[in-house]
């Protein structure tokens, strides 16, 4: 299963639609949001993307109130968690929480395939040894509303490999009402264009351009985590990912 990581989106609509739009093109089939909402009306324009939504708070915190009268509709998309949610999707245990050391806490008890969080609005992923001695994966997505200059970023995740691929969004059009059912529906604006004047489709970080994290894995593809090392400890070895990406 494939899934769609970001954070921070701060009540940025156009880019938090982008991202889906794009994860969903790319096979995700739920998301994870660590954080900073703000407004619950904001996840309800990921409606007509269709992909199950699981939810936590920040410290921009909005109206908590109103988000979890959201997610109570009987057959909403959009599951609130509180401040931290412990899910279990694929046969991989998560954990989500917003804050980083917090979300380091809980990835060294070993009880988890995988932890997310937010907050810094920079990408991260790494490893942290736990307590059962082993390594236990964490990332964070970044921003995906480009909160404070950064560029907006999502994670997109294999939870069978444990693969991750860093993806630079980009802002879709405006809303337009469409011409047979009176909705909106979002467009996909045309994507920048590359140094040699071509345009391309639902566009990575290109490595070493736009303040963008390199990968030290080209075979991989530009702005991908490989998996970890078959028979290794389940998580990746630290002189395997680029120092960049070790934030935490």
């Amino acid at each position: 299963m494939k899934i769609c990581i970001l954070s921070d989106s701060h009540d940025n609509i156009s880019l938090l639609c982008a991202a889906v739009s794009d994860a969903l093109q790319r096979g995700a089939e739920e998301i994870l949001h660590c954080g900073d909402i703000v407004a619950p009306s904001t996840l309800q324009k990921l409606s007509p993307y269709g992909l199950p939504i699981h939810a936590i708070h920040g410290n921009n915190t909005g109206d908590l109130y109103s988000l979890a009268k959201l997610s109570s509709r009987p057959h909403s998309l959009i599951q609130y968690y509180g401040q931290d949610a412990d899910i279990t999707l694929d046969g991989r245990r998560i954990f989500v929480v917003h804050y980083p050391h917090y979300a380091k806490g809980m990835a060294a008890t070993g009880n988890y395939d995988l932890v997310c969080c937010g907050h810094t609005h920079r990408v991260a992923i790494d490893t942290v040894p736990n307590v059962k001695g082993g390594q236990t994966i964490i990332c964070n997505p970044g921003t995906v509303s480009g909160v404070d200059g950064a560029p907006a970023t999502y994670l997109l995740g294999d939870l069978r490999t444990l693969g991750f691929e860093i993806i630079r969004t980009y802002a879709l059009t405006p809303p337009q009402p469409s011409p047979h059912t009176g909705r909106e529906s979002f467009l996909q604006p045309n994507p920048p264009r590359t140094q040699g004047g071509s345009h391309s489709s639902n566009p990575t970080l290109p490595a070493h351009r736009e303040g963008v994290i390199p990968s030290t894995q080209p075979a991989h593809g530009e702005g991908v985590i490989p998996p970890p090392r078959a028979g290794g400890l389940g998580g990746y070895q630290l002189n395997e990912l680029p120092k960049q990406l070790r934030k935490f």
